[in-house]
């Protein structure tokens, strides 16, 4: 799956925020095999809106997030394809192929729109994903491919509180970059395994498990060495539960 973002400039946005006020519950188009379905589908407490757009020619998904807000807000894409891929935040399986690919880069700060951060809950690291900083009175659309004819998409916002900076150590199946590249059907760099980040961590608002099993710690000389990763490799992630304390 390839991203390319796309920031609306600030006039096109108020335009777009006035629009937004009429509820396009389902716009259909469909023209042999061209097919595009706009979907309002939630909006938060903090007044941010999800949408979506479908391209079946590209088997693509043009995700639309809107703040209506007079305030920033982060959020995480929670989306899937029940019965054709699972739900999980965008960015959180294929994490070590975007940065390598210079396709995303770490969270600098809470005001950078478009970043790759740590999730975290109650105060645990889980796992790496994409985070959406979006300012005020604004609006960020990003387009992901792979997906199937007339998708039943599930998807929704989850909100996120930055908490701090942190230099991280990432483990992660080595099974998830294979999959990308089966997936496209070539061969493309990724992160070694753990691979290091300075990022911004997010405290979500709900409780959503480490389905993926990252190991996600404070990098230092005790927690990035072989010894760990063996540990991580052959018991951690044969484990029947979720990684979600160690």
């Amino acid at each position: 799956m390839q991203d390319i973002l796309r920031k609306i400039t600030p006039s096109s946005t108020r335009y777009l925020l006035r629009l937004n006020k009429i509820k396009l519950h389902e716009l259909l188009y469909q023209n042999k095999k061209f097919f595009v379905k706009y979907t309002t589908t939630q909006t938060t407490n903090t007044g941010v809106s999800l949408s979506w757009t479908v391209n079946n020619q590209q088997g693509s998904v043009t995700w639309i997030i809107t703040n209506n807000s007079s305030q920033p807000v982060s959020v995480g894409l929670y989306r899937g394809v029940p019965s054709y891929s699972p739900v999980y935040f965008y960015g959180e399986a294929f994490n070590m192929v975007y940065l390598a690919n210079n396709l995303v880069t770490p969270c600098s700060s809470p005001q950078q729109e478009f970043c790759l951060g740590i999730l975290s809950y109650l105060g645990v690291m889980r796992f790496p994903a994409f985070v959406f900083n979006i300012p005020p009175s604004s609006q960020y659309q990003i387009t992901e491919y792979g997906f199937p004819p007339n998708p039943q998409i599930v998807a929704r916002l989850i909100e996120l509180i930055p908490i701090s900076q942190n230099n991280v150590v990432v483990y992660y199946d080595p099974v998830l970059p294979q999959a990308y590249m089966q997936e496209i059907g070539q061969q493309v760099p990724y992160e070694p395994d753990p691979y290091t980040m300075a990022t911004y961590v997010y405290n979500m608002k709900e409780n959503v498990l480490n389905e993926f099993g990252y190991l996600v710690m404070n990098n230092s000389p005790l927690t990035n060495n072989q010894t760990i990763l063996q540990l991580y490799l052959n018991l951690l992630l044969s484990l029947p539960f979720p990684i979600d304390v160690i």
